[in-house]
Order: structure tokens, then C-alpha cells, then sequence
């Protein structure tokens, strides 16, 4: 994206806990400024791989370096200068923040583990206007405050330090709609305005679709399919990445075009994954060769590589600027359709974009 080395560069990681095959052999890069999503159902291993890729899994076989260092390799000095720019929003948010603890001590509790100067620390008071909180919440504890705002106060607190990268494990997992839309729009901004990359795990495809660059699908521990999220969503090569497509509800079927089959059978033992591709005792269209040869990632979006005809994809909804509009995106979550984009605004732009989005869908107060 940029002619830069990739700022995460992660070959063959493979992590088991005792016999359970939790990642399997997976390699990727993250490039700087980008937005890569990993999708897939419960138990694909999206969180233990982005938790592996952060450091708190530990000794994985395989290897994850950022931007030119090994992340678990080094001194323990130097691994926590390293993970000062690797910061993690928690998929349960509330949880991740001290009870006992008001959230503006919170807030400051990175620098004291960090042992940052007085002259480099930002006010809880700023950090909460940055991901769109009223300064009085750092008086509040976790449990007084809402979901949504609980997941900001998340954000802010990856972001106090001033990251390089972020991951992001289930942003949006249990907020509605508008509140989602929200979240979504102030990462893209994060990332616009200070150069941020993520690495965003979930498994609503709305989501991901809605915000990513580029999107990776993994299935029983190991990337099945990847490329850039139009091509993903809108010409999808896996079959197994058409069924999560056609497993979002929706109201009507028609009216995006697909109506594809459920799976049939339930997801392999990860004790003792099938042999070749993991996914061909459930696959219509597995053929010998798949039962032995595990090897390659599909690239979604390449006619190549397609199985099934390209789905039909409703155009009414996007925009010419593709930036996410969120009466847009929480209809298309309501509805299940995917395919909403982002692109870049001016800061201007962006600012009076998150102010109407903030008045729109209470997020000043009450979220």
C-alpha cells in the first residue's frame, strides 16, 4: 500500500493448547495505515491469533515481527518497549477496566505502568474527547456508565499511549446499530488522522465489510481466504466464505440477490483437524486433491479463483465518496447487507461527520 515494509509480518504461526489445534500454519502482513479484518465463526482461532500477535499468547511456533523486531524475542525491557506500540481493545470492555478504579484513573494508569513523563501524559479529560466522551465520565466507575461508552473508554485507553497498531477483538460484539456505526466511524478517523493500523477481529461480515481494507476468513485455525474486502464480499472464492455471507439475516433474500443452501454437518474436531483443506467434509464442491493438499489461500475478488457465480450486489446504498454514512450502515446491518466503504475525507469533513454522527445517534450522553 505503501512501498514500506509491512509494519506486522506473521509466517507459518501454528498455536495448540495441549491438543486442541487453535492456529494452524497461518501467515499474513498487515501494512501500515491499514485496516485488516479476520473474520470467521466462533472457535476459528481469530482472537487467539490476534492475542498471539500482540504477545499474550506465548511461544507460538512460527514467526510474528513488528515493524523489523521479533514480538517474542528479546529482553523483557525491550518487549515492553515494543508493546507500548501494540495496544488491544478488549471484547469485553467492561471487564478489561478495575472496578474499583474511576475511569479517569483508568485512563492514567498506562503511564504509570509505562513510566511515562508528566510532559508526555494527555489528560483523561482529552482522551475522552478524542473518542467522543463528555469530560465528566472520568469521575464515573465502569459499571455507571453504558456499553457503548464503555467501549470508548476502551479506546481511549489503547490509544493513550499513542500507538502504532492496534488490535481490535470483537469492537462492535453487543452494541446496536447506531452505537456500532459509531464506533466504526471513529476508528476510521483514528486511523485517517494519526496513522493507526488495526488488526480487527469479528464475525459479522457487515462489519468488517463496512470498514477494512482488506479481509482474511478463517475457518478451523487456518486462513482460508484473503484479499481486498470489495473483492471478498462482493466476489467471494471460498465456499466457505459464500456460506458466511449467506448465513447473515436478512428480509428478504431477494432483494440482495442470494439465496444459497446452509452448510450441512458441524465444524471438525480442532483436536483432530481433517486431513488436506478443513473444510472439505463440509464442501459441495470438494474434490480429491482438497483431502491432501492443504496449500494456498484463496485471493477473494479474482475471477480466477471463483467457485460460484459473483453474488448480485445492490448499489443503492453506496456513496460517491464511499465514506460510511451511519443511517446507511445500521440499515444494512439491520437487513444483513454487507459492502459499505470508507475512504478518506478532509479533517474538516471528517470532524462534522462524527459531530452528526455522535447528535444522531445519542452518543454525546447517553451511549
Amino acid at each position: 500500500m505503501t512501498g514500506k515494509a509491512p509494519l506486522v509480518e506473521v509466517e507459518n504461526v501454528s498455536v495448540r493448547f495441549g491438543e486442541v489445534h487453535a492456529v494452524d500454519g497461518v501467515s499474513f502482513t498487515v501494512e501500515r495505515g491499514e485496516i485488516l479484518g479476520l473474520v470467521g465463526e466462533s472457535g476459528s482461532g481469530k482472537s487467539t491469533l490476534g492475542r498471539t500477535v500482540v504477545g499474550l499468547v506465548r511461544h507460538p511456533s512460527g514467526r510474528i515481527v513488528f515493524d523489523g523486531r521479533s514480538v517474542h524475542e528479546g529482553s523483557r525491557a525491550a518487549q515492553r518497549a515494543l508493546r507500548m506500540r501494540m495496544q488491544v481493545i478488549f471484547q469485553e470492555a467492561k471487564a478489561s477496566l478495575s472496578p474499583r478504579h474511576r475511569i479517569g484513573w483508568l485512563l492514567q494508569e498506562p503511564y504509570a505502568i509505562n513510566k511515562v513523563p508528566k510532559a508526555g501524559r494527555r489528560t483523561s479529560e482529552g482522551l475522552l474527547a478524542e473518542v467522543g466522551l463528555p469530560a465528566e465520565i472520568a469521575t464515573k466507575y465502569p459499571h455507571q456508565v453504558s456499553g457503548g461508552q464503555a467501549r470508548r473508554v476502551s479506546v481511549a485507553r489503547a490509544i493513550a499511549l499513542r500507538p502504532d497498531f492496534l488490535f481490535a477483538d470483537e469492537a462492535t460484539a453487543g452494541l446496536d446499530a447506531s452505537t456500532a456505526a459509531s464506533l466504526l466511524n471513529m476508528l476510521r478517523d483514528l486511523v485517517d488522522e494519526n496513522g493507526l493500523t488495526i488488526l480487527l477481529v469479528s464475525h459479522d461480515l457487515n462489519v468488517v465489510g463496512a470498514i477494512a481494507d482488506r479481509i482474511a476468513v478463517m475457518y478451523l485455525g487456518r486462513i482460508v481466504e484473503m484479499g481486498p474486502a470489495e473483492g471478498v464480499v462482493g466476489r467471494p472464492s471460498h465456499p466457505y466464505t459464500r456460506a458466511l455471507l449467506a448465513s447473515v439475516p436478512v428480509v428478504d433474500a431477494s432483494e440482495i440477490g442470494r439465496v444459497v443452501a446452509p452448510l450441512e454437518g458441524e465444524p471438525p474436531s480442532s483436536i483432530a483437524p481433517p486431513p488436506g483443506c478443513h473444510f472439505h467434509p463440509r464442501c459441495a464442491h470438494a474434490i480429491p486433491p482438497m483431502l491432501a493438499d492443504a496449500s494456498g489461500v484463496r485471493r477473494g475478488g479474482t475471477e480466477a479463483h471463483g467457485l460460484l457465480p459473483p453474488l448480485a450486489r445492490s448499489t443503492t446504498d453506496m456513496r460517491s465518496d464511499d465514506r460510511l454514512d451511519e443511517e446507511v450502515v445500521v440499515r444494512n446491518i439491520l437487513r444483513g447487507q454487507p459492502g459499505v466503504r470508507f475512504a478518506k475525507r478532509s479533517q474538516e469533513g471528517v470532524r462534522s461527520s462524527r459531530k452528526q454522527c455522535w447528535r444522531s445517534s445519542g452518543m454525546s450522553g447517553s451511549n
